[in-house]
């Protein structure tokens, strides 16, 4: 049976590991890794995780962790760019809940004002701001990590919400220009995961810039998929 001294450790363990993300993006990089032929073990271990951990996918990290994860892995497997390569590769319904929630908006511009709301359900640091006016755009934060050390996470986030709303919408969905807080680093225009987009690096905050919402969310209508 539980006592209060194991509550009350169990509760400390938990807000020390705050803010938490759900691990969906760790779980992926970790079959990255295995594909690779790359022992996880000694990894999982330099990012303060366990096999244990991530293998439960109703199991929540602390964000700091999974950071820490995808920069080593990027190490292990020398790729650069290694959050532009898991976005590409994602399957955008194993986003979870906010897909779906995303997936039940009439149009495009529904669909980012609901990501405002729900986003930090999978990723509690995260924070995706809608703004509207004359140059729609959706804006990236993060609170309690320095950004410049999350540079693998958050492309895969800018690439891989593009994905998601190129698949609900079922068009070739570009914004008009991409903006990434990423210090002394070129904007990663050789990938593909990039084709056809204006981006840049070492940007005051991380944003997708859209069309004027007359020219493009009023058309944009989701399809349900």
């Amino acid at each position: 049976m539980e006592t209060h001294r194991d509550v009350a450790r169990r509760l400390v363990r938990q807000l020390g590991a705050l803010p938490t993300v759900d691990a969906s993006l760790t779980r992926l990089t970790a079959a990255r890794l295995r594909s690779a032929k790359i022992d996880l073990k000694p990894l999982l271990l330099r990012a303060g995780l366990t096999q244990e951990q991530i293998s439960d996918p109703d199991n929540r990290i602390a964000m700091q962790s999974q950071v820490a994860f995808l920069n080593v892995a990027a190490e292990a497997l020398d790729d650069d760019t290694l959050g532009l390569t898991l976005a590409t590769e994602l399957d955008c319904r194993n986003v979870g809940l906010l897909y779906y929630v995303l997936a039940s908006s009439d149009t495009l511009g529904t669909a980012l004002e609901r990501a405002s709301r729900y986003s930090r359900v999978t990723n509690e640091a995260l924070a995706l701001e809608y703004r509207k006016g004359r140059e729609p755009a959706q804006r990236l934060s993060y609170a309690g990590i320095p950004r410049h050390t999350a540079r693998h996470q958050i492309e895969f986030f800018v690439v891989a919400a593009i994905r998601i709303y190129r698949l609900l919408t079922g068009r070739q969905f570009v914004p008009t220009r991409v903006s990434m807080v990423h210090p002394g680093r070129k904007a990663p225009q050789r990938s593909p995961a990039f084709s056809g987009l204006k981006s840049r690096s070492a940007a005051r905050l991380t944003k997708l810039s859209f069309r004027p919402a007359r020219r493009s969310f009023r058309w944009l209508t989701v399809t349900r998929v």
